[in-house]
């Protein structure tokens, strides 16, 4: 098995590309499941889920969080949830 379980797309500040894009990478590079963790967005994961399908690559639904706490910033990655 070959994953990958942080990436991001366009819905994310720092990503470029389509879940579309995404997805056909992962496939073109042997992943056989992957987690899209944009942050703070899950805008994408129904496009990612619906190209993983195609490749047949196990899709996991994913985010990357922001939260601060006591004056300091953090990033929490979700993985796995519906």
């Amino acid at each position: 098995m070959s994953l990958e379980m942080h990436c991001h797309t366009m819905f994310s500040v720092d990503g470029r590309g389509t879940p579309e894009d995404l997805v056909d990478v992962a496939a073109a590079r042997g992943i056989t499941a992957l987690a899209l963790t944009d942050h703070n967005s899950l805008g994408g994961l129904q496009r990612a889920r619906s190209q993983a399908g195609i490749h047949g690559i196990r899709f996991l639904s994913g985010v990357e969080f922001d939260a601060r706490w006591e004056g300091k910033g953090y990033h929490f990655v979700a993985a796995g949830f519906h």
